[in-house]
């Protein structure tokens, strides 16, 4: 946009904090959900580095450029009090709206939509203790599913990565197996022998690994590693790790680290 719509009168109208989305005048479909404050929401129609150029959100903005159109910016909360409001408004809206191009669900995700069967399952599932039979690496799961079309093995494509409600068996298996920043001869000498997916806080699956490969260099980035392996449905292994309910992990308070190896050091 070349002349700013927010001007001095419409920032005392929608401020001093709002929420907005970004719509495909073309379809009509909201693409992305933003707080702001000022001329915030002006500011997300351009990459503010070369990095964010290849963003999905650009992406989208440039095929609607394309077809000689521009983004409609929707105001759909004004005159919001402070920026935690804000926050949790946008997070509301990330958690509702389907085919969003938002990178993160938003800030808070933890008192974000969840079902009330997994809230229940997080709150009745056991803590894993640390007399396990056998090591793991325990695989810390993405709080959205986001749809990519990745190359596993040759001829082999992944539908994406993360989590969602009823997620397919093969979907989590592929989503927990790879990509991630892990040491294969780290974790044979930390003698793993199997990945536990977990995701909020509790265990999901665990794979017996049976091959390491990769690596996947991208650039800028360390190598990265998948898994080959078979998913345990019963046995000593299973009953520790997962059980009925599946496992609270004890994960140290603000650790973000998606790896983490059991039992712990």
């Amino acid at each position: 946009m070349n002349q700013t719509l927010i001007s001095t009168e419409v920032i005392k109208e929608i401020g001093p904090f709002y929420v907005y989305v970004l719509v495909d005048p073309i379809t009509d479909e909201i693409f992305y959900v933003g707080k702001g404050s000022r001329q915030r929401a002006e500011s997300h129609l351009k990459p503010r580095n070369k990095s964010e150029s290849s963003t999905p959100k650009m992406k989208r903005i440039r095929a609607i450029r394309s077809l000689g159109e521009e983004p409609r910016i929707d105001i759909v909360q004004r005159n919001l009090p402070d920026e935690p409001s804000a926050l949790q408004f946008e997070r509301a809206l990330i958690d509702c709206l389907p085919n969003l191009t938002n990178l993160k669900r938003g800030h808070g995700v933890a008192m974000g939509r969840e079902s009330l069967k997994q809230i229940a399952i997080k709150h009745n599932a056991p803590e894993l203790d640390d007399c396990a039979p056998v090591s793991a690496v325990l695989i810390r799961l993405g709080d959205r599913w986001v749809e990519a079309r990745e190359m596993m093995e040759p001829k082999y494509f992944r539908k994406g990565y993360g989590w969602k409600e009823g997620i397919e068996r093969t979907e989590l298996y592929d989503a927990v197996r790879g990509w991630w920043h892990i040491s294969p001869t780290s974790a044979k000498r930390r003698k793993v022998s199997h990945a536990v997916a977990v995701y909020g806080g509790v265990t999901l699956a665990v794979y017996r690994i049976d091959k390491w490969i990769g690596p996947k260099i991208r650039t800028g980035e360390k190598a990265r590693y998948a898994f080959q392996g078979e998913q345990l449905t019963s046995g000593p292994v299973f009953d520790f790790y997962v059980g009925r309910f599946g496992k609270r992990v004890p994960f140290k308070k603000h650790s973000q680290n998606s790896i983490h190896y059991w039992p712990p050091k």
